[in-house]
């Protein structure tokens, strides 16, 4: 049986490191799963360095409205039961952990 436990570094595999069990997709430094690999990653930032800084900016605001609607989307998925008004406490509560107190 696998078991994996999620950290603010990735997701820890709780499996012996290297074993028969691993999928060959999957990168573990220390005990730590690196589920995606960045192939396209030298490409994006090409296209962002060629962009316009209000471009950017745009894209910046896109990929904040597509981030919150799909964390809105996983938390009806996760409590489909709740009324409209609970809803609403427990993200406004889960927005309140996200939010960046360096400021």
């Amino acid at each position: 049986m696998v078991t994996l436990s999620f950290t603010d570094k990735g997701v820890r595999d709780e499996r012996e490191l290297g074993g028969p069990n691993k999928p060959y997709n999957q990168k573990c430094i220390k005990g730590i799963v690196n589920i995606k690999k960045r192939l396209n990653h030298k490409i994006y930032l090409q296209v962002l360095r060629q962009m316009s800084p209000e471009k950017r900016l745009m894209r910046a605001f896109e990929l904040s409205e597509f981030t919150r609607q799909l964390f809105i989307h996983g938390l009806h998925k996760r409590f489909p039961n709740l009324s409209e008004e609970e809803f609403k406490k427990i993200l406004l509560k889960r927005l309140d952990k996200c939010h960046n107190r360096n400021y």
